[in-house]
């Protein structure tokens, strides 16, 4: 009663269409499915090769697509060993290790030599050269960039899925991900009909990211998205040396920043950038945690969207992030994010200085 109880409250935050939403989620879903017995059965990789699983499908050694196999299958129990750990890995995955807090990500040894002595017909992920040795390591990802990303994720999802046996699941998913991404761009495009402001009026964003960490070297890109009027202000101003980067940031002077690395507050402090608009302003955000809208990320690319067009028209659009996250972990891992896990979701501790951030703090 309790979890319908966080349902319901979470419904009326996600808006008019939640209705729809899960109405619509209930005709795709399908139960679990479990393989048939024998000794193997064929599927066709994202290279277009066929690949031998062994049947019963003996389960997954992920190695870094760990992350992948957990947000794209929902099905844990489809790891077989988790593989080594990784400080990358373990940031990326920090909202599943709440939704599955028994994993242990040392519990394989992926050495060549432990591998050819612990096999059992498990499915080998970003280990191709085993393939040598005739265990299965197909390709989950095209070669190659694809001109639409959503493309190389569902591809990700269907091979997945094919490997574990449980396509119909995959599907579910896809389909899943499909809509509630429609339903939460146009609640942000109803909320901007005609309130929108002209081209001229709206904000220069830009994207930020350093290699170095230190931002002594620097890569910026205008965040184009029709959809939010943003156009990229980085168009034709390409730098060809580390000594220009600084100045080609000044030049075009956004002001509103997202930062794909390091604080905000750092940011702010520094003495280069005193003179843009948007320190100015303090529309500069921290944007490092799973939120950041990682390429293929199926869980976070609908609320890293509105995210998104919170911060750029914070006087258009109202505060409804926090319920359209609860949502959707509710929806696809039946999990309650509480307030602590938004915040950390949200990076509050990261953009307590910036302007207009405490829209996304919790309120009772």
């Amino acid at each position: 009663m309790i979890f319908i109880h966080r349902l319901l409250r979470e419904l009326i935050w996600f808006g008019p269409f939640a209705g729809v939403f899960f109405l619509a989620l209930a005709l795709f879903r399908q139960g679990p499915i479990f393989p048939k017995p024998g000794q193997a059965r064929t599927i066709i990789d994202a290279a277009g090769e066929n690949v031998a699983i062994t049947q019963p499908f003996q389960g997954f050694i992920p190695g870094w697509h760990l992350f992948d196999v957990l947000q794209k299958t929902h099905r844990p129990e489809a790891l077989a060993k988790v593989g080594v750990n990784h400080g990358w890995l373990t940031e990326r995955l920090s909202v599943l290790y709440w939704v599955y807090p028994g994993l242990n990500p040392g519990a394989f040894s992926d050495d060549l030599e432990s591998i050819l002595a612990h096999d059992r017909g498990y499915v080998y992920l970003a280990r191709p050269e085993v393939k040598r040795f005739g265990l299965a390591a197909p390709t989950i990802m095209p070669s190659g960039r694809p001109p639409d990303a959503e493309d190389t994720m569902f591809t990700m999802v269907r091979v997945l899925n094919d490997i574990a046996d449980q396509s119909g699941q995959g599907q579910f998913i896809i389909e899943s991900f499909k809509l509630e991404k429609a339903l939460v761009e146009a609640g942000v495009e109803i909320e901007l009909t005609g309130v929108l402001p002209p081209p001229e009026r709206r904000p220069r964003t830009l994207a930020m990211v350093c290699p170095d960490g230190e931002w002594t070297r620097l890569w910026g890109s205008g965040m184009a998205d029709l959809k939010l009027g943003l156009t990229d202000i980085s168009d034709g101003m390409s730098a060809a040396g580390r000594e220009s980067d600084a100045e080609r940031i000044l030049y075009m002077n956004p002001d509103f920043i997202i930062l794909r690395v390091g604080t905000a507050e750092v940011f702010l402090r520094d003495p280069r950038w005193q003179g843009l608009e948007a320190v100015r302003r303090r529309r500069v955000y921290s944007n490092i945690t799973d939120l950041n809208g990682y390429t293929y990320d199926l869980d976070n690319i609908p609320g890293a969207y509105r995210w998104l067009a919170e911060l750029v028209y914070p006087d258009l659009l109202q505060p409804r992030l926090r319920g359209i996250l609860r949502a959707h972990y509710l929806n696809s891992y039946q999990f309650y994010l509480n307030d602590f896990y938004l915040d950390y979701l949200l990076q509050l501790d990261l953009n307590g200085g910036s302007s207009g951030y405490n829209r996304f703090e919790r309120h009772s």
